[in-house]
């Protein structure tokens, strides 16, 4: 003959169950410290520090540390690179000569062009100087001005090219990718170096569009950085006023107030916004 449980049989059945299941993995966890030797006051602590950090005064979100300067830097012409200085890791200066190619044709067109352009400046001289003695027609003297045209905007061309012989740190930072050697043939457009400022960093972050109304440029927050632990003072700088429709999310752009010099870019933290 079955029994039926009572409604009070029944909720003393499921608190014990679900006692069991919520203190199995701490029952478990203190095990495990026997063995290893580790305290109760290790394991909360472990337990505590794997927990989201969150400001009693305000909201929390996660920020990352980006830089403010960063580029690829390609070919400006098809060539042999003769030099390449840098190496990853390297600091440079803005105007430092990170690149040179072998350019003995580019230079040697470049000359004559110049050349060329001096010899067609001198027959216009002369030709306007017939035109005043009236022994030249106007037609030959506008013909002789659009021959030195011609010339100045090929000296201006070949000049272009000589000018992506050597290429020089367009800014101040380190060089983080290498992706070429010297004496190598490069294509015109082909990535040579990463150059980037590791100096000058701002905070990225991925905030609730719902709440865009309550981060306005200077406003300012904290960030707690997960690799140093160490907290800085920020302010928004920007909002970038496109927002994210899947995620529902807008991302804001913060500097750093007085930052210290062991920042790097692609840390990441908690940002604090007090209410």
């Amino acid at each position: 003959m079955c029994t039926r449980k009572t409604p009070g049989k029944l909720y003393v059945f499921f608190v014990s169950v679900w006692v069991l299941l919520v203190s199995a993995p701490v029952h478990f966890a203190f095990s495990q410290s026997g063995q290893n030797g580790q305290s109760v006051d290790e394991i909360m602590s472990a337990i505590n520090s794997a927990t989201p950090a969150r400001n009693s005064q305000g909201e929390s979100f996660r920020g990352q540390l980006r830089p403010i300067n960063f580029t690829q830097i390609s070919a400006g012409l098809d060539g042999k690179l003769i030099r390449i200085p840098v190496r990853a890791g390297n600091r440079v200066e803005e105007g430092d000569i990170i690149a040179e190619f072998n350019c003995a044709v580019e230079r040697a067109n470049n000359t004559i062009e110049v050349a060329q352009e001096e010899a067609a400046s001198r027959r216009v001289q002369i030709n306007e100087r017939l035109r005043e003695l009236n022994n030249m027609s106007e037609l030959e003297l506008a013909l002789s001005r659009s021959e030195l045209d011609v010339a100045r905007a090929e000296v201006d061309r070949t000049s272009s090219i000589v000018s992506e012989c050597v290429i020089r740190a367009p800014f101040s930072g380190t060089v983080t990718e290498k992706f070429v050697e010297a004496f190598q043939f490069v294509s015109r457009g082909e990535m040579l170096l990463e150059l980037t400022d590791t100096r000058n960093l701002e905070i990225e972050m991925v905030l609730p569009s719902l709440n865009l109304n309550r981060y306005q440029t200077g406003q300012r927050f904290e960030f707690l950085i997960d690799e140093t632990d160490q907290t800085v003072e920020a302010v928004i700088d920007r909002v970038v006023n496109v927002i994210d429709p899947v995620s529902q999310t807008i991302r804001v752009i913060g500097t750093l107030v007085d930052p210290p010099t062991n920042l790097m870019p692609g840390m990441s933290g908690v940002v604090f916004f007090p209410e």
